[in-house]
């Protein structure tokens, strides 16, 4: 206790008189520096800056990329579709270039890639680049696929298994001024409701009576008000005989064939087996009788 008083005492009369200096400030080890972070998919050149607190709070977790104001009534196209002509033919809907990873921004959450069937052919791993890309930050991503050559079903259907797993949907076109409309159609209902493309039902027997009926080809729209006025409802046009339907002006042999046929005739054409049903082996053939001597 008494040494470490007087070294005390005399490490503090020697830093009273004299002018002190603290020392160097130590250089940094090898390995101390935080790496950046890793590419995540960025749609702008221009992120928001964040604070110390948030950037503390999220290291080392994903970022989501930046979409674009919900309010842009403009089709965003990115810098390399330049000279596609696919834009020059989208005249319905505003657009205008933007530094942007897909090349076609339709909304908040709905973007479109280009591909061209001969392009994917020299570069089968283009599209496929394209969507690791994206960083599965959009709800729908459309492949718009140009058909520019004769021979396609071997692609279409290698691009269509690829973008299955994906969950990317796949539109084909077969002209610049289709793809155009494509996109232009994406666009516009963007923020439509589901219920506006699905039918409403109108509630009238009538119409819904017609809308069966007519599926049946030969059957039009005068023959169905005379089956409803002379035998009344689906179930007895159904049942009618033959006889019965005969009696309705307007009604040939054909058409009552085709109406009976569609009332009784199986779903499954004969010989095709439900998909899952099991199938009865054939029997097998007998052996002739041996000859007796």
């Amino acid at each position: 206790g008494q040494a470490g008083g007087q070294a005390g005492g005399q490490a503090g009369g020697q830093t009273g008189g004299s002018s002190w200096r603290a020392p160097p400030p130590a250089a940094p080890a090898l390995g101390s520096f935080s790496a950046p972070p890793p590419f995540t998919g960025q749609l702008f050149s221009a992120m928001p800056a964040a604070d110390a607190g948030s950037a503390d709070a999220g290291a080392g977790s994903a970022v989501r990329p930046q979409l674009p104001p919900t309010a842009s009534d403009k089709i965003l196209v990115s810098e390399r579709q330049r000279g596609n002509k696919v834009i020059e033919c989208i005249r319905n809907v505003g657009w205008e270039y933007a530094t942007i990873v897909p090349d076609y921004q339709l909304g908040q959450a709905t973007v479109a890639l280009f591909l061209s069937l001969r392009y994917h052919l020299l570069h089968p791993q283009y599209i496929l680049r394209r969507v690791e890309e994206l960083n599965r930050g959009f709800t729908l991503c459309v492949i718009l696929v140009l058909v520019d050559m004769e021979d396609h079903q071997r692609p279409i259907q290698e691009i269509t298994r690829a973008m299955l797993v994906n969950r990317c949907t796949v539109v084909l076109a077969w002209s610049s001024l289709e793809a155009a409309r494509y996109l232009e159609t994406l666009k516009a209902y963007q923020s439509k409701p589901v219920d506006m493309l699905q039918q409403k039902p109108t509630g009238d027997y009538t119409a819904t009576l017609h809308d069966c009926l007519s599926a049946i080809r030969a059957i039009n729209k005068s023959d169905v008000l005379t089956l409803s006025t002379s035998l009344g409802s689906l179930r007895e046009i159904l049942l009618a005989s033959e006889e019965q339907l005969a009696l309705c002006p307007g009604l040939g042999e054909k058409k009552i064939r085709l109406l009976q046929a569609a009332a009784t005739d199986p779903f499954m054409p004969p010989g095709h087996a439900a998909r899952g049903a099991p199938v009865e082996p054939e029997p097998a053939p007998a052996r002739p009788a041996a000859p007796r001597s």
